[in-house]
């Protein structure tokens, strides 16, 4: 079976390619680095660099949402393996983008490399990793075995598995299986999470002794995204950036990583609310760097003041919609707003990260579909810290924050509170790691 997944991956490089060219005419980043996602070009690059000198720790994150919850992890890591050098691999130049401006040159970088052995064979050999974390659950058979035969320790950190996904994982087995045997620990979010691992792994051995291997594989240690970094200048940086963008004392509401479908849904949220509420501003941030100009055209098509983030010129005080047309700043445009909308959660996205709001003291409303983030949504929504509504009702539920301040703040502590409460699960995950990491380390041959 997993000859045949491998063949399929060959015989699909064209198409993939021909993707990331088409997906290149908005975000012309994704037309560049191909050599990286096939692991070609290292031995140029290792002649040119005497950084690849130290024993590395791999961290990889797919994403911008993956990557922002990785960022108190590998600066953990930092600090306590500073004779390590890490590496962070993501997939997306939003992710590669997130992980330049968050460390710099402090970290290595690249694309992971596509799950073909040969492209996996010379990216091990390259940079020879002592260890291998993976952020949530991005998992590739050819990758997984390759690392185990190499003997490099596989952790699964922040994982998260639905029952959905669980029972695809078991309707391919045949590969599903020996990857899952081939990780060495899996540190989930939330016992759920834990319970659909182990029926993974029960389904291979049904033994006595197998169940007692899965008990010591797989440990709860919750949520990292609860562990968010809040740089200290940024609360002062909002206010200062809100009071240049919009008239003084102006509530503002924020649409947060929107996905396709859901900009002219918050629109038109913002066009009832502004019935009931005539000085309400909006902040509109897409997802997805490639969707900046069908976003900045949509809200140019309504007879609201817009201004942008990367146009200065723009901020005149007057603006109605505030576009977030740049990336790595999500949290910036948070510390402007009163309340926040999380988009995926209109369409059928399963949401997206509602804690970096919460953390800010800014309640939160999402829409129907909030399955990646349930256990999250559901404990700030017991707190009264946010609000589940659909379209048509929304306009109302933020109406409940924007028109009462007292109501707000209270809803905007009870959501820290959470936030607070739920720390820790960075300290869990770095005693499961510390055993695979020796604290010196030499060189590379």
């Amino acid at each position: 079976m997993r000859h045949f997944y491998t063949f399929i991956w060959y015989l699909m490089l064209p198409v993939i390619f021909l993707r990331l060219w088409l997906r290149g005419r908005k975000n012309p980043d994704y037309r560049l680095r191909w050599g990286e996602r096939l692991a070609l070009g290292y031995e140029k690059q290792r002649s040119q660099s005497e950084k690849l000198q130290q024993n590395i720790i791999w961290v990889h994150s797919v994403s911008v949402g993956e990557t922002l919850a990785a960022v108190p992890l590998i600066r953990a890591l930092e600090k306590n393996y500073p004779a390590h050098q890490i590496l962070v691999t993501t997939t997306t130049p939003t992710g590669s983008e997130r992980v330049r401006s968050a460390f710099g040159n402090s970290v290595l970088h690249c694309y992971l490399p596509y799950d073909l052995p040969a492209a996996i064979k010379r990216f091990l050999n390259y940079y020879q990793p002592e260890i291998f974390i993976i952020l949530e659950t991005e998992l590739w058979p050819n990758l997984i075995r390759l690392c185990y035969l190499k003997k490099i320790p596989v952790v699964l950190v922040n994982a998260r598995l639905s029952k959905k996904s669980a029972a695809g994982y078991e309707r391919f087995s045949s590969i599903s299986g020996p990857m899952f045997q081939q990780i060495n620990k899996i540190c989930t979010q939330t016992e759920k999470d834990s319970k659909h691992f182990a029926r993974l792994l029960m389904g291979q051995n049904n033994s006595s002794v197998r169940a007692t291997n899965i008990s010591e594989k797989i440990v709860t240690t919750g949520n990292i995204k609860f562990d968010l970094e809040i740089p200290g200048k940024i609360v002062e940086q909002g206010k200062s950036l809100r009071n240049k963008v919009f008239p003084q004392n102006a509530p503002v509401w924020i649409a947060a990583s929107t996905h396709k479908g859901e900009d002219e849904k918050v629109l038109s949220i913002h066009a009832q609310l502004l019935q009931k509420c005539p000085n309400a501003k909006l902040i509109i941030v897409p997802r997805h760097q490639e969707r900046f100009t069908d976003v900045i055209a949509l809200c140019q098509a309504t007879p609201f003041t817009i201004a942008r983030r990367t146009q200065p010129d723009d901020y005149q005080q007057n603006a109605d919609i505030f576009i977030g047309d740049s990336m790595g700043e999500l949290l910036l445009f948070y510390a402007m707003s009163d309340c926040a909308f999380v988009g995926g959660s209109l369409v059928r996205r399963g949401g997206h990260n509602l804690l970096e709001a919460e953390a800010f003291g800014c309640p939160v409303v999402v829409g129907p579909y909030t399955f990646n983030f349930d256990e999250a949504t559901n404990l700030m929504i017991a707190a009264g810290a946010a609000l589940q509504t659909d379209e048509g009702e929304m306009s109302l539920a933020l109406l409940k924050w924007l028109n009462d301040e007292k109501a707000r703040k209270l809803a905007g502590e009870a959501g820290k509170k959470i936030v607070l409460k739920n720390k820790g699960a960075l300290n869990k995950l770095l005693i499961e790691i510390t055993p695979m990491i020796t604290k010196d380390a030499g060189l590379h041959p």
